[in-house]
């Protein structure tokens, strides 16, 4: 581990969103505590308004510019295709008439306030090609549920459209590390651009209150 990926851990806060209910993210939790990573579920009025994940790092809160959504396999992400949406009356009234799903609505959102990176975690997939290969039974527009949702995906992710990056976990239980991971690579390039190739001695000198320090 770098000086600077421990400086992260030391201090970055995971943002979870209120959605992701207790029994479904232990495996996300435990990891956090076992690398001492500091986490927090943010309810109204300060809750995540989109996506499921984002952070906070030395007072600077990262939820308008680096966003995260994760579903737990391809049957949830089918379901998001297919369901009703409960926001119609809204999207109508912004133009939207064609959003017609949650995930997708989730997406929306994020581009709208300038969210500059988007991520989707899938766990349960071994990789991308495999989502076609799924099959839930049930058929729309003589399309499997993996078609379905690999075309859609294939879509969206264009940055023609949502712009949006895939990350699939065959192993659940490294959700956690990756996620962290793509978060430093993200707070990391932030540093170099503010504050140049060596930020961590002056990002210190921050944290130190010595903020007349050389950079």
């Amino acid at each position: 581990m770098t000086n600077e990926q421990k400086f992260f851990l030391e201090n970055v806060k995971v943002i979870m969103s209120p959605q992701e209910k207790q029994g479904y993210i232990t495996h996300i939790t435990e990891k956090f505590e076992k690398l001492n990573v500091k986490y927090e579920k943010l309810y109204e009025p300060f809750h995540l308004r989109q996506g499921d994940y984002s952070m906070v790092i030395l007072g600077k809160d990262y939820r308008n510019e680096w966003l995260a959504e994760r579903k737990f396999g391809i049957s949830e992400l089918d379901k998001c295709l297919t369901d009703t949406d409960i926001e119609t009356k809204s999207k109508i009234e912004l133009g939207l008439q064609g959003i017609r799903d949650n995930l997708e609505w989730e997406f929306v959102r994020m581009n709208q306030i300038g969210v500059k990176e988007k991520w989707l975690f899938i766990e349960n997939v071994k990789n991308f090609e495999d989502i076609r290969d799924y099959a839930s039974g049930y058929e729309l527009k003589n399309q499997t549920a993996g078609q379905r949702v690999y075309s859609t995906l294939n879509s969206w992710q264009c940055n023609n459209r949502y712009g949006f990056k895939i990350q699939c976990l065959p192993v659940k239980e490294d959700f956690a590390n990756i996620l962290l991971v793509k978060m430093f690579y993200y707070w990391r390039n932030d540093m170099k651009l503010l504050y140049g190739k060596n930020f961590l001695t002056y990002v210190k000198k921050l944290v130190k209150g010595d903020i007349n320090g050389n950079k």
